[in-house]
Formats: C-alpha cells, sequence, structure tokens
C-alpha cells in the first residue's frame, strides 16, 4: 500500500505542476492538495514541503500572495 501512495502522490503533484503551468490553477490546486494527503499518509515530510510549495506557488500565480508566503513558510519550518 505505501507503494501505490506514493505512486499517487507523485502522479497528482506531476500532474499539478502540468495544470499549474497551463494556467488552469483550480484544478493543480485540487491535484496538489490530494498529493499532499498521500505524502502525509505515508508520512514523506519532506515531499510535504515540496508539496506545499507547490501550492504556495499556485496561490501567488492566483495572486493570493498573504497565502502564498504562509505555506511557503510552513514548507521551510
Amino acid at each position: 500500500p505505501c507503494g501505490i501512495a506514493w505512486g499517487a502522490a507523485l502522479s497528482r503533484y506531476g500532474h499539478a505542476t502540468v495544470l499549474q503551468a497551463r494556467g488552469d490553477l483550480r484544478p493543480a490546486l485540487g491535484d496538489y492538495r490530494e498529493s499532499l494527503v498521500y505524502w502525509q499518509q505515508i508520512h514523506d515530510w519532506s515531499s510535504v514541503a515540496v508539496c506545499l510549495e507547490g501550492i504556495a506557488s499556485a496561490c501567488c500565480a492566483g495572486g493570493e500572495a498573504p497565502t502564498a508566503a504562509r505555506l511557503f513558510g510552513a514548507a521551510q519550518a
């Protein structure tokens, strides 16, 4: 099960980055959040941090700078 969750997390994260690059921020955020849940389930905290940075980046691209700043800070903690 850990391998399946890892693959699902990585897949969702990769898809989110593609969506974000295309400017599809709402679906990208959904995929980032789904990926985040998987990373948390398998206790991969470094990937949780990377995923938080992805969410922060999408928030920044969507004009939500204060939210992005908090998420970037959380990712670095």
